[in-house]
């Protein structure tokens, strides 16, 4: 973390564009680390259209689809598929006529340092190819001709150069319509969560652009017999990770402790209390319980019913999350959000199978009355 606000103080000092909120890099969650990345833009030159990295609109920098990818990585920002969607929409007004409109939504989340979920709001972002050609040559309707229209001007071959129509920039903004969209969309949900303007000034994208994220801390998993034992189960696909997490043995041996052993209903197999020596007193005799009250024990591959309900409780709150991660006001005006609620019970050292079970079914309920009212 020392490292992380080192970067970005360099950043201050020399400029930089600071696209995060230093508040959430100030965690001392054992579990994550900050990451600041730093991003120079190619720019555009002073009359041209577009560079590798940013188009020029209208004298401001707006970053391509592959840049704003590259800004969503370093900020840690991975875009919902199951939310975001493009269409086509038709439209026809006096102004463009018939035409097409590209529309796109996106949402977007980004991991925080306790390992939940902040997601975006859903941002939609139309590109109207039309509209967008005459802006370009400040015209007020698709019958004007266009400024660069100049037949006097000589071309090749002694002919002469009439420029480009309205009807050639449609046609170009058609053939990109669909990225356009796209990226306007993503670009909005990277400027509600980093605070980064959506289009740029020259003055603005000509200095680096700094992000930040959080990243698995690797020195603390290996360094520590907790980290091991979850570094080990996420790396073999075990179900068992929510019970590493939160201080449940869900892994025998991996941290240093021996496996149980286990006894057959004769008392044989390895390890663990001999057999009663001969004429010992039974367990009832002894103060035990009456064998009539005795059950079949649990046979050693059966799931732990604790352990079992936790997994199940971790693929709802993960199942539903994008639905529950919301705040809702209860009776006496309070707001709550359920998914904060949800992570607290499975984290809750002193949770109990009903109180598992009671959660799932308070999910449940509220997802089916949320899409009941949808």
């Amino acid at each position: 973390m020392t490292t992380a606000l080192t970067t970005i103080e360099d950043a201050k000092t020399k400029h930089a564009l600071i696209c995060l909120n230093e508040g959430d890099f100030l965690s001392s969650e054992p579990l994550f680390k900050p990451q600041i990345t730093e991003i120079v833009l190619e720019l555009p030159k002073e009359h041209e259209t577009e560079s590798t990295d940013c188009w020029n609109i209208q004298g401001r920098i707006a970053p391509k689809r592959h840049t704003v990818d590259r800004i969503g990585e370093a900020a840690g920002i991975s875009f919902i598929a199951e939310t975001s969607r493009n269409r086509v929409e038709m439209r026809e007004d006096p102004i463009g006529g018939r035409r097409q409109v590209f529309v796109s939504e996106q949402q977007g989340k980004m991991q925080m340092p306790d390992g939940s979920w902040k997601t975006s709001s859903l941002q939609s972002y139309e590109f109207d190819p039309v509209l967008r050609a005459l802006e370009d040559q400040k015209l007020n309707t698709i019958d004007e001709k266009p400024l660069s229209w100049r037949p006097e001007k000589p071309g090749k071959n002694g002919g002469t150069y009439p420029g480009k129509s309205t009807g050639q920039l449609v046609l170009e903004n058609n053939k990109r319509g669909r990225q356009m969209a796209e990226t306007g969309a993503r670009l909005r949900v990277i400027r509600e969560m980093t605070a980064m303007p959506t289009a740029l000034s020259r003055e603005e994208a000509s200095k680096a652009l700094t992000f930040g994220r959080w990243v698995q801390n690797t020195d603390y998993l290996l360094s520590t017999p907790e980290g091991r034992l979850l570094a080990a189960a996420r790396a073999t696909g075990t179900q068992d990770v929510v019970a590493a997490l939160y201080g449940r043995q869900a892994l025998p041996g991996l941290a240093g402790e021996a496996a149980p052993e286990t006894r057959n209903a004769n008392g044989e197999g390895e390890g663990g209390d001999a057999p009663p020596a001969a004429g010992a007193a039974p367990a009832d005799e002894a103060g035990g319980d009456d064998w009539d009250d005795l059950k079949p024990a649990k046979r050693p591959d059966e799931p732990d019913e604790f352990e079992e309900i936790s997994v199940r409780l971790e693929e709802y709150i993960h199942g539903y999350g994008e639905k529950i991660n919301v705040l809702l006001e209860t009776k006496d005006g309070t707001a709550i959000n359920p998914y904060e609620i949800a992570l607290a019970e499975l984290r809750d050292p002193a949770a109990t199978v009903a109180s598992r079970r009671n959660m799932i079914d308070r999910i449940s309920r509220l997802v089916k009355r949320m899409e009941a009212t949808a």
